[in-house]
């Protein structure tokens, strides 16, 4: 098992395939794991990079010693890119992955061919409510709560209970549990409470791309997303916003991966 190193802080990452570099970020909860229904495919004509960053996964869980946040996290992966041998890559990240992606966009950008995230560009207001909300959920009342409540805001579907929800709340809490310890829950995701990577974004010279599913709480269709897309728009005006249908917010490569692998290979056809 690899491990790229900062001191004594060991990052994990693997990478899988060949071809040109593809590598994944993906949300607090599910790391990898996101990209769980997408990555076999990917490898067959991609380096894919999976990696985990400290606190998480099976990266060195330091303690909430004002060691994270965005710019530590865009150094880890530059450190892990340095371990895997990795000059320049395409960047996809979602959910909490986007912003640490974009961030080290902005901070190596000589390791950039492209860019690919959800347009999460801050966390004020609801947004902090909701990860103060998340970590007392889990804290409470375990790690299969906090899967319902999340699979219930991300998946595609509307109606509360249906099978495909509840399929990917079991998949999440077996991801959770690998993933993070309850108890270190509320200092992961306070390192992305006020995130605001607008400032980010508007320097970004690299091809870019904002990707997301269509429907469900977080989809493209929901006016706070929508909100968020058109800021995208306007940050990055040279990039391209592209919607994948039947698939909910930072879960359109769970829900639909052969829309989101064909949509990410045209992306990347084009550089």
């Amino acid at each position: 098992m690899p491990f790229a190193h900062d001191g004594p802080v060991e990052l994990w990452y693997e990478t899988r395939g060949d071809g040109p570099a593809l590598v994944l970020t993906g949300g607090f909860g599910l790391l990898d794991d996101q990209f769980h229904t997408v990555v076999d495919e990917l490898a067959g004509r991609y380096t894919v990079v999976n990696w985990h960053y400290r606190g998480s996964g099976r990266s060195t869980r330091t303690g909430p010693d004002g060691s994270w946040g965005l710019d530590r996290w865009a150094d880890d992966l530059d450190l892990v890119l340095t371990a895997a041998g990795i000059e320049r890559a395409v960047f996809w990240g979602t959910s909490t992955g986007s912003p640490i992606t974009a961030r080290h966009v902005t901070r190596h950008p000589e390791r950039v061919r492209a860019m690919v995230i959800h347009p999460f560009i801050r966390a004020d207001g609801g947004g902090s409510r909701v990860f103060g909300g998340f970590a007392s959920i889990a804290e409470t009342f375990g790690y299969e709560a906090l899967a319902l409540f999340s699979a219930w805001i991300g998946c595609a579907g509307e109606n509360n209970l249906e099978p495909a929800m509840l399929d990917l709340a079991r998949f999440e809490t077996e991801s959770f549990k690998r993933n993070f310890a309850l108890e270190e829950l509320g200092a992961i995701l306070g390192a992305f409470d006020g995130i605001d990577i607008s400032d980010d974004l508007a320097v970004v010279t690299v091809p870019a791309m904002a990707l997301l599913g269509a429907t469900g709480r977080m989809g493209a269709e929901r006016s706070g997303t929508t909100r968020s897309v058109e800021e995208f728009r306007r940050l990055v005006a040279h990039g391209e916003v592209r919607i994948v249908p039947g698939g909910g917010g930072t879960y359109c490569m769970i829900e639909n991966p052969a829309d989101t692998i064909a949509t990410l290979d045209d992306f990347i056809s084009g550089l």
